[in-house]
């Protein structure tokens, strides 16, 4: 080409491409590799080969391409079809379509695969349509990931990667996924369409640091979203809806963010979580869970040892179909301790029950709409230096002249400093939890005074104990049963209030 100075030389910035016709498409006569509908595969990974070593993309054109073999990508290297109209089917049972391999420290980079269809065949024939191990910063994205016998996109020991606008239905029967990211940290799973497929639409195996954002897991026979012994995740905006177990699941998976979704009518609970601790799952709507069966399942469900998990913002409706959930939010045993469960809106959920079960250990209960006011309960972290070990059930006051949130107890009736009772032992120099508001079924009181439901409590001249306030005292409890017998000290059914003078 002439050059000169009102035509400067043109630099070449173009990329390497090559491009794949497949047998029936529609303008094949520029294509770089030409298929004739068998064994396909081989032009395809000729083609993948053919780009230098610093990578480019081969592109697929419209039509059927007849995969019976693996076809490998490395690094930097782009796969892309035109779309659905591009699909990549096979005969051959056990297959791995599209594949990438690094190792340990040798890990791939920079791969791409996009805009095209991948057919397991007529039942589930393929094993896997994509197959990452080792690669990082890599993207697949609008692929169509159908009918595999395992699952439609896999990824092992891969980190940093983009899995976005893609569909995987109908992938497997037990234990297959539509997406599945095992032993891999701090990916975006963002906008996908997982549906109909045998096990989990979304499934993390030890897998940390992800994101997992706006995707619709829609019938699948286990869950929506799975995660097992996974960390720190976010799981936003996600749909999860009609799936077969739970719409979201987090197993043995703690310090994860659960925000903003919508579980609806799922087979058994919306959001599930047994022995996983310190989860926030927080302003997700939970409507017409329990498909199964009535009143078996909730809309959000805490069992087995799970602590420390902040419940809060959410909205649990039994909704408009025929079968309706059990509770709106259900802590199922002693043994979830220390969990929140504020700012909830649970009206009209619960069928036949209650909008919220607590049967956990030191559950704080507040401000959740729909939930009686006995269930509501506060609870304050101190320090005990009264001198002596605490029991349950004592009641206790703030020092005078504290270091810090000490308490002690008292032998002046009517204390003002009293707020609570010992929710749990604290010995001596330690620190435990004391309620300050809410329910309890374990208030000591003082046996020489009879106490009617109604009454306010106060503290007794007796430490550790309560009694009927007298007028002008001030009292921290409600009796929610009556206590006759002045023979000896006894326990009653009460609601701690806020402290308060008796009239």
């Amino acid at each position: 080409m002439a050059t000169g100075k009102d035509f400067p030389a043109v630099v070449d910035t173009r990329c390497a491409t090559l491009v794949v016709a497949a047998s029936n498409s529609l303008h094949p006569e520029n294509a770089d590799y030409q298929c004739d509908g068998v064994n396909d595969h081989v032009e395809i990974q000729a083609a993948l080969d053919a780009l230098p070593a610093t990578g480019g993309e081969v592109k697929l054109l419209d039509g059927t391409y007849n995969c019976e073999a693996q076809i490998n990508l490395d690094f930097n290297q782009t796969l892309r079809g035109c779309g659905r109209n591009t699909i990549l089917t096979t005969s051959t049972a056990s297959l791995v379509f599209l594949s990438a391999v690094g190792g340990a420290g040798t890990e791939l980079i920079g791969i791409t695969v996009a805009d095209l269809q991948i057919d397991g065949g007529a039942g589930t024939i393929s094993n896997y349509g994509i197959y990452f191990e080792y690669v990082d910063y890599s993207t697949i994205q609008n692929v169509y990931s159908q009918r595999h016998a395992v699952n439609g996109i896999y990824l092992l020991n891969s980190d940093f990667n983009q899995i976005a606008s893609n569909t995987c239905q109908g992938n497997g029967s037990d234990d297959n996924n539509g997406i599945y990211l095992n032993s891999s940290n701090s990916n975006t799973i963002s906008g996908n369409t997982c549906q109909g497929n045998g096990d989990n639409g979304i499934y993390l195996n030890s897998s940390n640091s992800n994101t997992i954002l706006g995707n619709t897991c829609q019938g699948n026979v286990n869950n929506g979203i799975r995660l097992y012994i996974s960390g720190n995740n976010t799981i936003s905006g996600n749909t999860c809806q009609g799936n077969q177990a739970y719409g979201i699941c987090l197993y043995t998976s703690d310090n994860n963010t659960v925000s903003g979704n919508t579980c609806q009518g799922n087979y058994n609970a919306g959001i599930y979580l047994p022995n996983s601790n310190n989860n926030t799952i927080s302003g997700n709507t939970c409507v017409a869970n329990s498909q199964v069966t009535t009143n078996t399942a909730d809309d959000i469900f805490v069992a087995g040892d799970s602590d420390y998990n902040n419940i809060q913002g959410n909205t649990c409706r039994a909704g408009a179909l025929v079968k309706k959930p059990r509770y709106g939010i259900n802590i199922s045993t002693a043994t979830c301790d220390g969990n929140l469960i504020t700012n909830n809106d649970l009206y009209d959920d619960g069928f036949g029950t209650a909008p919220l079960n607590d049967a956990g250990t030191l559950t704080t209960i507040s401000n959740n709409r729909g939930v009686q006011i006995a269930q509501e309960k506060n609870y304050a972290y101190v320090k005990n230096t009264s001198g002596e070990a605490l029991a349950a059930g004592d009641v206790v006051t703030l020092k005078a002249v504290a270091a810090g949130n000490e308490i002690t107890t008292t032998v002046t009736a009517g204390d003002q400093l009293v707020f609570g009772m010992v929710a749990q032992a604290i010995e001596d120099t330690n620190f435990g939890y004391v309620q300050v508001k809410g329910k309890t079924v374990n208030l000591k009181v003082d046996g020489t005074t009879d106490i009617a439901i109604g009454d306010l409590i106060g503290t007794s001249t007796t430490a550790k104990i309560g009694m009927k306030a007298a007028s002008g005292k001030m009292a921290f409890a409600v009796a929610l049963e009556a206590y006759t017998n002045d023979d000896s000290n006894g326990v009653i059914d009460a609601l701690i209030i806020t402290p308060r003078q008796a009239v």
